[in-house]
């Protein structure tokens, strides 16, 4: 018996001790293989699932900007800041300076970098529609739900438990996919908001290319980002000319 047919005979066993499994548990083979091949495309679907921008409706003063130029820079005390580029050459303070808010060095006061990762790949990001004033207050639901404070508060929390599992894996310097735990917990947590429409891998991508850059900006303190929503792109580099 050649190596083909013993396999062709091992897998009919495995079939039939599924399908008498299913029997025993009154469930419909097809319909499970429906519901794992969902699964399947929810986990690994195409990264441009969100074929539409978030506020792609919405005025332009309510639109996230395709395309920023932000400066992270660390000053005296273990403080961090982030500054927008504007019109010309001005730069424009975007929130308050933060600190690790922890008793040791872990680099969380440029945790923004995160965030700006949601924007980048996702098109989303509560916390920093509200640091650039673009809530989406033409539509009040919009402006109280999707943009208001409990929002902002799910995103900064999904961002601290990531950060966590993150210390855990050198901040996944070396890796390729986030747990598929920590993505189903992230969507619980935003099941209610318009981000739940993002696929696991878009989340994947998004926290993958987040840390990428955040290890960037915390090895150097500082540097510069370019956030292109177009592209799904977060890039670092440590002077402006260079993005």
């Amino acid at each position: 018996m050649g190596l083909q047919q013993r396999f062709q005979e091992e897998l009919g066993d495995i079939l039939w001790y599924i399908s008498d499994i299913a029997t025993c548990c009154n469930l419909d083979l097809d319909a499970v293989a429906v519901s794992n091949r969902e699964k399947c495309e929810h986990r690994w679907g195409k990264k441009t699932h969100l074929a539409d921008f978030f506020d792609a409706k919405f005025p332009d003063d309510e639109q996230f900007p395709r395309v920023m130029i932000f400066k992270v820079s660390e000053i005296v005390g273990g403080t961090a800041k982030l500054a927008l580029k504007g019109f010309g050459t001005d730069w424009i303070q975007i929130g308050a300076r933060v600190t690790d808010n922890a008793h040791t060095d872990d680099g969380y006061r440029f945790h923004d970098v995160l965030h700006l990762a949601h924007v980048a790949v996702l098109g989303w990001s509560p916390v920093f529609r509200s640091l650039l004033n673009r809530k989406r207050k033409s539509n009040k639901k919009m402006d109280e739900v999707e943009d208001g404070a409990r929002a902002i508060i799910l995103e900064e929390a999904l961002t601290a438990l990531v950060y966590e599992h993150a210390r855990e894996v050198a901040f996944f310097k070396d890796e390729q996919c986030v747990p598929f735990e920590l993505l189903k917990l992230i969507e619980r947590i935003t099941g209610a908001l318009e981000v739940s429409r993002a696929t696991y891998d878009l989340w994947n991508q998004a926290i993958l290319v987040g840390y990428a850059a955040w290890r960037s900006v915390n090895e150097n303190k500082g540097g510069y980002l370019k956030c292109d929503m177009t592209k799904k792109e977060l890039r670092y580099a440590k002077t402006e000319g260079e993005l």
